[in-house]
């Protein structure tokens, strides 16, 4: 699918405000602080690394699938790629959010919820904003401006994990102040 010059740029600028703001909160909220994990945390963060990767095979191989049950594209290309990537970022964060390994030591996870609430907002904006603004479906396929949808629903995944592994230190916590 072909997309104006507007657009294009819409997305370029945002990509790389993005980019910059991201640049811009690290460098400032970072002060020099050393992102460590210890050695259980190294462990679980590869096994999440490879059940990424396993689950963005198994997502190209289901996709090629229904498209084939379908006998043609249902996808425009850069949301197929981009389903892929999302796919196994959030089976990376999550498997390592469950297995307490996603914070390193001394992250503020405060700081980082909010970061996650504010992208999420945004990207349910923008979603908001690209379904009222036609054009998410074209010729029987999801066009990238269909992405936001799928991003909030990774980071609301992501939200639910980290507050399930909130939950279970919490009940860990109590556990270890009664005995």
């Amino acid at each position: 699918m072909e997309h104006n010059n507007a657009f294009n740029m819409g997305i370029f600028l945002g990509v790389l405000i993005v980019t910059v703001l991201g640049l811009i909160y690290k460098k400032k909220f970072s002060k020099g602080e050393v992102k460590k994990y210890d050695e259980r945390q190294e462990l679980i963060r590869g096994r999440a690394y490879k059940h990424g990767f396993k689950s963005m095979v198994i997502s190209i191989l289901l996709l090629l699938f229904a498209e084939f049950l379908v006998g043609r594209a249902f996808l425009d290309k850069w949301v197929y790629s981009l389903i892929i990537i999302i796919v196994g970022s959030c089976v990376f964060a999550v498997y390592t959010i469950v297995f307490d390994a996603y914070f390193y030591i001394s992250m503020n996870r405060k700081k980082y919820i909010r970061v996650l609430v504010i992208a999420t907002v945004i990207n349910i904006i923008c979603a908001i904003l690209m379904v009222f603004s036609g054009g998410l479906v074209v010729n029987g396929m999801l066009t990238i401006k269909s992405i936001n949808i799928f991003v909030v629903l990774m980071l609301l995944v992501v939200m639910f994990a980290v507050n399930f592994r909130a939950k279970i230190d919490d009940q860990l916590s109590k556990r270890e102040d009664e005995d």
